[in-house]
């Protein structure tokens, strides 16, 4: 199995979070690279990091 990079990059002051995917280069995670991706959800990108990260390492360990 071929090893995924994940980079989550968290604005505080903006309550926004994104996610990147180390492919040749770091990719955004976007509706249109991964359309069935859970980490498009509200709950994982709007809000405060902190409080959602056990919840987002689940997500990218059964997704990736």
């Amino acid at each position: 199995m071929a090893e995924t990079i994940i980079r989550i990059e968290s604005n505080p002051f903006q309550e926004r979070v994104r996610y990147y995917r180390w492919s040749s280069g770091w990719q955004e995670i976007t509706l249109a690279t991964s359309p069935n991706s859970a980490l498009h959800s509200e709950k994982l990108v709007k809000g405060f990091f902190p409080f959602k990260a056990e919840e987002i390492v689940e997500t990218i360990l059964s997704e990736f």
